[in-house]
């Protein structure tokens, strides 16, 4: 492969997965090795969809720049020229998948929410445990999950509508406000009446994470935006709800494997997600 040189493919599967007039050629999920500090301007005779989960960076579109960190999602049209600057701190974590589409649209960059990162690492992880040299049920199995984040990728694109909500979607959409909204897991059982394990299964099944491990990726998240926002790490630590610094550091350092001031200095502007 071309890119053999600049990745570590972490997985990879090359499939004629069609859907109407779509068909999905290739899914990779990749690192920039670290000396990869630019990817030259090019372009490909087939649609390609980027979604980043770690490190940061920018992506030159035509003569347009546009930022890029976790939960950035890019579309590139066929014939559309682009290159990638990496940023300073931990090389990139890629999904890519190309794909040939009869759609007329133009290349775009949006930022996914928290829920549907956290769907596209569920549909990853549960490829993952596909075995690449099996037999047609496992061949099956990774077109219909290509597929699916294909699908996904579109529907975060706007592309269509979103499918309207199932009754766990529903509270999958009302937890996710509610986490963005600086709320723990008791309070969030308890202000929708579930049992805590039922809404955390409830939870599971939508993103692949329980209740309190999504809401620890949502409190680090906000976390890393106080500390970007705050010169001291202590008043970052306080408005986070942190009232022991110490403890905070240790709480982070769990979380990242880096100390606030660490992680702060090494330019990374993502969440690890578990």
């Amino acid at each position: 492969m071309a890119g053999e040189a600049l990745f570590r493919d972490l997985l990879w599967t090359q499939l004629d997965a069609r859907a109407g007039g779509v068909s999905v050629l290739r899914l990779e999920l990749h690192r920039h090795l670290p000396e990869t500090v630019r990817l030259g301007s090019h372009a490909h005779a087939h649609w390609q969809a980027l979604v980043y989960l770690s490190g940061h960076g920018t992506q030159e579109i035509g003569r347009d720049l546009h930022p890029i960190s976790s939960g950035s999602l890019v579309i590139l049209p066929a014939g559309c020229r682009h290159a990638f600057r990496r940023g300073a701190g931990q090389p990139p974590l890629c999904v890519m998948l190309d794909f040939t589409a009869p759609w007329a649209k133009r290349a775009d960059v949006r930022v996914l929410a928290a829920f549907d990162i956290a769907r596209v690492r569920s549909l990853l992880a549960d490829m993952a445990r596909l075995n690449d040299e099996g037999g047609v049920p496992d061949q099956i199995g990774r077109a219909a999950l290509t597929l699916r984040l294909l699908a996904l990728v579109a529907e975060c694109s706007g592309w269509y509508p979103r499918p309207a909500r199932s009754s766990a979607k529903t509270v999958l959409h009302r937890v996710q406000t509610m986490l963005e909204g600086g709320a723990d897991a008791p309070a969030i059982s308890k202000a929708l009446n579930f049992h805590p394990d039922h809404l955390s299964r409830l939870v599971r099944a939508e993103t692949g994470l329980g209740l309190r491990a999504l809401a620890g990726q949502f409190r680090l998240r906000r976390v890393q935006k106080l500390l970007r926002e705050h010169p001291l790490v202590r008043d970052a630590a306080a408005e986070a709800g942190f009232f022991d610094q110490n403890y905070f550091s240790r709480w982070f350092k769990k979380q990242t494997g880096k100390s606030p001031r660490e992680w702060v200095r090494s330019g990374e502007s993502v969440v690890r997600w578990s």
